[in-house]
């Protein structure tokens, strides 16, 4: 019984930490990945200063066929933003 609490005690622990944080970079500008290039420069012409963008796919790789890595993901896991196009990104 006393592992049962300690191991809910610790779960309910791990959730109050989560969800208080708010991600921001140590410079104080909100993360936003954008699909592709288009996005990236519609994002940083309208953001500015405020935000980091990063882009997924790189230059020259043909959206359509593109495919997330585990490490692409892990990236959309800690922006606060996800920009894409819809039409483009068949995998969003």
């Amino acid at each position: 019984m006393k592992k049962f609490l300690v191991v809910i005690l610790g779960m309910v622990l791990l959730a109050a930490v989560g969800c208080g944080s708010e991600k921001k970079q140590a410079d104080g500008k909100l993360p936003v990945v954008a699909s592709f290039y288009p996005m990236a420069d519609f994002t940083r012409q309208i953001g500015g200063d405020l935000l980091q963008v990063d882009t997924l796919i790189a230059d020259g790789v043909e959206p359509h066929d593109w495919e997330p890595t585990a490490k692409d993901l892990t990236k959309l896991g800690n922006a606060r933003l996800f920009v894409y196009n819809g039409g483009v990104e068949n995998w969003a």
